[in-house]
């Protein structure tokens, strides 16, 4: 009988839609949740046969979809980041030995892809190719920081590709320490204004990336295939986000909602225990320019009225003060990883 704590996944960073890598150690991620599944849609036969029961339905084009879920940990989350935000490679540097740098950034035109791996305990399924519809970094007060991702794959096999039963036994978990909502910080001031420097409490925090893929990429490409062709981007990219207070007391983000008044916003989440001789693991979101977009205080009940935020981020052509990029959002993870997640490079 198979049982949640028996499944793992893994994701390793590919570079040929359709072409699977294999699974090696450290690249199990820290799976919470997964809604793996799809397969090939059911296609009813119309055709006027003269059977009032109507003739069986026909097996039709392969749709793989769905969500996952991680725990958010200093260590295991770099290559599912680096598929998502697409960042090209050469991003990673050694800050000193056991503390590395990996900058995540997402570009115009470059789709990052990979493979996902699931061993179900009963087999490993291996999702030989995808690429992410969506990825989200959240957390609220009291608890952990999850990373949660929308990935759209190619095709399935059962245990008969590249990664199967052998090979999955030596793929594993890097060890990485909880990211609790409690060690972030959220900062936040004027788009044009200084160096951000003042901490502001919140209860809860969200940032969406979402790259525009296509999901709907069944082309006549001469490949007689019924799996889905390379997707490429469908939609404007898009960076969203919010936050929330645990009382409305007053207009502030109501008035910037109201001017759309740019701003520039940072979130960072800090371990306690040493990874090198200095450096603490973190993880740090920057957006250079944000606007508010929704700030609706709502009565429930007799109860505090909360206040929540919504805000959405672009590009810039300067980077403001105290910041170095120019793109909508960075996502930059201090971890023990030696190689760039996207390359392999030895950082």
């Amino acid at each position: 009988m198979a049982q949640g704590k028996q499944f793992s996944a893994a994701i390793r960073v590919s570079s040929t839609w359709g072409t699977a890598t294999t699974a090696v150690a450290g690249d199990k991620i820290p799976l919470l949740t997964s809604g793996a599944g799809g397969g090939a849609e059911e296609v009813p036969d119309s055709t006027a046969s003269g059977n009032l029961w109507g003739d069986p339905s026909r097996a039709g084009n392969k749709r793989y979809a769905f969500p996952i879920t991680c725990e958010g940990k200093y260590r295991g989350l770099e290559a599912l980041i680096a598929v998502a935000l697409g960042a090209s490679g050469g991003t990673s540097t050694t800050v000193e030995a056991g503390a590395n740098e990996h900058k995540f950034t997402p570009t115009s035109s470059t789709m990052r892809m990979g493979t996902y791996v699931e061993d179900k305990d009963v087999a490993v399924w291996e999702f030989d190719s995808f690429k992410v519809k969506s990825l989200t970094i959240s957390g609220s007060r009291g608890g952990p920081v999850e990373v949660g991702a929308e990935i759209v794959c190619r095709n399935l096999l059962y245990g008969t590709g590249v990664n199967d039963t052998t090979t999955f036994a030596s793929a594993t978990l890097p060890s990485g320490a909880l990211m609790f909502f409690s060690q972030g910080r959220f900062r936040m001031n004027t788009q044009g204004g200084a160096t951000l420097a003042t901490n502001i409490g919140i209860d809860a925090f969200s940032v969406t990336v979402t790259p525009g893929v296509d999901e709907d990429a069944f082309r006549a490409d001469g490949v007689n295939s019924l799996v889905i062709a390379e997707p490429g981007r469908q939609a404007n990219p898009t960076v969203t986000g919010s936050f929330s207070l645990d009382e409305y007391s007053a207009n502030t983000y109501r008035a910037l909602r109201d001017g759309l008044t740019p701003q520039k916003m940072e979130m960072l989440f800090t371990g306690t225990t040493l990874i090198g001789s200095t450096q603490y693991p973190l993880l740090r979101i920057q957006c250079p320019y944000i606007q508010i977009v929704n700030d609706d205080p709502t009565l429930t009940g007799p109860e505090r009225v909360p206040e929540s935020i919504e805000f959405k981020a672009f590009p810039v052509s300067t980077a403001p003060t105290g910041m170095t990029i120019t793109t909508a959002i960075e996502v930059k993870v201090l971890s023990t990883l030696t190689t760039d997640p996207l390359t392999g490079n030895t950082a």
